[in-house]
């Protein structure tokens, strides 16, 4: 039985190998679906890096008035607006 199975698989070897065709179509099917993982992985290995980040314009609007708490102004807008504008990841 498994001496069938051998005889089977080494012609169908010596088959592939003489059509030129058949290797061909064998072959792109080995290559292609590598070809598109690598190119997949390519693209998205570091969505968040500060190349692919740096060139996004994101713009901020800061309508914030700020308030008087405790004899306090505090203004959260123009604290994260200051915070944004350090932060060099994003064209903010």
């Amino acid at each position: 039985m498994i001496k069938n199975v051998w005889t089977i698989y080494k012609e169908d070897l010596k088959r592939i190998f003489t059509n030129y065709a058949a290797l061909i179509v064998i072959l792109a099917l080995c290559i292609l679906p590598s070809l598109y993982a690598w190119f997949n992985i390519k693209a998205s290995w570091d969505p968040y890096g500060q190349e692919a980040t740096s060139q996004i314009k994101i713009g901020v609007i800061n309508n914030d008035k700020g308030t008087e708490f405790n004899g306090k102004l505090i203004n959260i807008g123009d604290q994260v607006v200051d915070q944004l504008k350090e932060n060099d990841l994003m064209g903010w």
